[in-house]
């Protein structure tokens, strides 16, 4: 890449890289695109995009089965990230509270049922009830404690102290379990949709549960009286 000067002015113009050269990254680009007004985005450029597409799109048609993989837990764990925002989403959209915590929530839920599960021998998904128990009660001990004595004040109170209940639980988590992953052995199997493409059970439950969460709770925001 050359830098010339148009002759017309003081313009200063790029010779920007063909396809045929093997280096060319974005900066390169970018100056190839500003400093040559008109001249259009150079072809190596456009081919960075579309290139990749195309051969995703191919694999798709042509049922590459690791593609298809890819897509399928893309999508499972889609609806799992799904039925996480919706929580979060609702405590801001009804109560105007950001809730830097919500993910260590969610955390403690899932240390209560590996305690439980060890402890009792019982599966996974029995306990699910019981992490719902626990989590309410830690909510509303947190909501009296630190939310409703600011919930009128402005929002940057709200996110420190929500951050503060973050690193609070975060920490008392590290404390009681150490910071090594856990883990549950919940097999419930799995079914090949395609040749080579696996949709495991599991995965494939917590999207129902994300589906039919999301959907209640649209029904009673906008078709009930306590809702609206």
């Amino acid at each position: 890449m050359a830098a010339s000067t148009d002759p017309n002015g003081p313009v200063q113009r790029l010779d920007c890289p063909t396809d045929g050269d093997e280096k060319h990254n974005w900066t390169t680009i970018l100056g190839c695109i500003m400093l040559n007004p008109g001249g259009g985005t150079p072809l190596f450029a456009v081919s960075d995009f579309v290139d990749p597409v195309t051969r995703l799109v191919t694999d798709v048609v042509n049922l590459e089965p690791h593609v298809l993989q890819l897509l399928v837990f893309g999508l499972l764990l889609g609806g799992v990230y799904a039925l996480t925002a919706l929580g979060l989403t609702m405590i801001f959209g009804v109560m105007d509270v950001i809730n830097f915590a919500h993910g260590t929530f969610l955390v403690v839920g899932m240390y209560a049922v590996w305690w439980l599960a060890n402890a009792t021998g019982l599966s996974a998904l029995l306990l699910v009830p019981a992490a719902i128990v626990v989590l309410f009660v830690l909510g509303a001990v947190v909501h009296v404690t630190t939310i409703e004595p600011i919930i009128d004040a402005p929002q940057q109170n709200q996110l420190i102290v929500t951050l503060g209940v973050l690193f609070i639980l975060q920490s008392g988590l590290e404390i009681v379990f150490s910071p090594d992953p856990r883990s549950l052995q919940l097999d419930l199997g799995t079914t090949e949709v395609v040749s080579g493409v696996y949709v495991p059970h599991g995965q494939l439950l917590a999207l129902a549960i994300a589906v039919v969460a999301m959907a209640a709770t649209w029904l009673f925001l906008n078709r009930t009286r306590y809702g609206r």
